[in-house]
């Protein structure tokens, strides 16, 4: 079984920052640039049946992963 988990950062973390940034002025006007990479950062983990992967301290950006997996998952389609 493959468990994938996301989880927002604590209120004390760097991390929320990025959640943060997002809400002030107009979320329009981010950059792609900023989505990607500056925005969003979540608490990532990836299991396969027992072993940990990806330990669920790795902190990534969320729009990031959500296109890395969206084209992991096209290549393995394919």
């Amino acid at each position: 079984m493959i468990q994938l988990s996301l989880c927002l950062p604590e209120s004390g973390s760097a991390w929320i920052k990025t959640w943060d940034a997002a809400k002030q002025g107009d979320p329009a006007a981010i950059s792609e640039m900023g989505l990607r990479y500056k925005c969003f950062g979540v608490n990532f983990e990836l299991k396969v049946g027992d072993v940990e992967i990806v330990s669920k301290k790795r902190f990534v950006a969320l729009v990031d992963l959500s296109l890395s997996l969206w084209c992991g998952e096209a290549h393995l389609v394919r």
